[in-house]
């Protein structure tokens, strides 16, 4: 998981590491930060964005070990500390019941999250759509026809006829 905050919100990406090293994102989600927010330090706001992050992909996380980057490296000591103080001692009573470890990263090397806190999706209106695009690999025919008649919904609608169809091409 990576996080970040800014000072009008914060946000969150979950990613997963391919058996072939290469990094997958999961997940997204941001938000506006409250008025009494706002006021909070850097380190505060940081480690809220955390507790957000754990919050939002909690049923991907729990129960498992998740690596957590962060590019605010006094947020780590904070998350390790033995005897917090204040805000951190909350964020840290809430994160008890995942089990993580922090990594520092650069600021560059936190890609789409560095952008998720200054320019998030607002729940109360202001929706977006974001169309995530991916390239099926090997017959697009083949592989439609099969995750059709694997989709329960679909297959019950009868609206959807799997059989030999020319409108579906192997063309990629």
């Amino acid at each position: 998981m990576y996080t970040d905050a800014s000072n009008i919100g914060i946000g969150a990406s979950l990613h997963q590491t391919q058996t072939d090293g290469t990094v997958r994102p999961i997940a997204y989600a941001s938000r506006k930060l409250i008025a009494a927010e706002i006021d909070y330090c850097t380190s505060d706001k940081e480690a809220l964005a955390v507790v957000y992050g754990f919050d939002k992909f909690h049923h991907y996380v729990h129960f498992s070990c998740t690596e957590l980057h962060t590019d605010h490296r006094a947020l780590i000591t904070a998350l390790k500390s033995e005897d917090p103080r204040g805000r951190i001692a909350r964020h840290n009573s809430a994160l008890h019941a995942y089990e993580y470890t922090v990594k520092h990263i650069k600021s560059i090397d936190n890609g789409l999250t560095n952008a998720l806190p200054r320019d998030f999706i607002d729940d109360e209106g202001d929706v977006r759509e974001m169309n995530i695009i991916t390239r099926i690999q090997g017959s697009p025919k083949r592989t439609i026809r099969k995750m059709g008649k694997l989709d329960v919904l679909a297959s019950d609608t009868g609206e959807f006829d799997y059989s030999d169809n020319d409108s579906l091409s192997d063309e990629n």
